[in-house]
């Protein structure tokens, strides 16, 4: 007689169970906006924001260009976080006590004569360390008008503390610069 409570109980909470998780399953399925927002745009990947224009910068990279000829581009910048600190060591990404990183990425250059591409494909990363810095061997293999294109993420992190002292929670703010020029490959 045990036995057969013991069963029709066990039974009980194994269909429930598995009713109870198909319905959370079905309604979640159901909203379909929220499904193709994380399917779009995964925590880790940063999407950049194609009018993001938050920060002031400088690009010092010549007009006109040769062909397999490598160049250096010089970006400086500023941002609003610098009154509060510099930015920080690439390592610091990795230390979630470090309040402020700043990332660079540099996508492929885009022909102008060829149809408007919405996507951007990352030719290198980098954290930033300061706030004027070089990337190097910037190769056009084909003569025509380009467009260099890069995106700076600056990031930074503020703790909050309540009346007793004690970090409650932390935010964290963002500055973003998407940096286009046009220059002319010549032979």
């Amino acid at each position: 007689m045990k036995q057969v409570v013991i069963i029709l109980i066990v039974c009980t909470f194994y269909f429930s169970c598995k009713k109870e998780e198909e319905s959370k399953n079905k309604s979640y399925n159901n909203n379909e906006e929220e499904e193709l927002i994380i399917t779009r745009a995964p925590v880790s990947t940063p999407v950049p924001a194609l009018e993001a224009n938050e920060l002031k910068y400088r690009l010092i990279l010549p007009e006109t260009l040769q062909v397999n000829k490598p160049y250096n581009a010089v970006i400086e910048f500023e941002s609003d976080f610098d009154a509060i600190i510099d930015p920080i060591q690439y390592v610091a990404k990795l230390d979630s006590t470090k309040p402020r990183v700043v990332q660079f990425f540099h996508y492929e250059p885009r022909k102008l004569s060829e149809k408007e591409n919405e996507k951007y494909i990352i030719v290198d990363s980098s954290f930033v360390s300061n706030k004027k810095f070089t990337v190097d061997n910037i190769i056009f293999e084909e003569k025509g008008e380009y467009l260099f294109q890069g995106f700076l993420l600056d990031e930074i992190m503020y703790n909050f503390y309540n009346e007793k002292g004690i970090r409650d929670s932390i935010h964290f703010d963002q500055r973003r610069q998407m940096i286009k020029k046009k220059v002319v490959v010549v032979d």
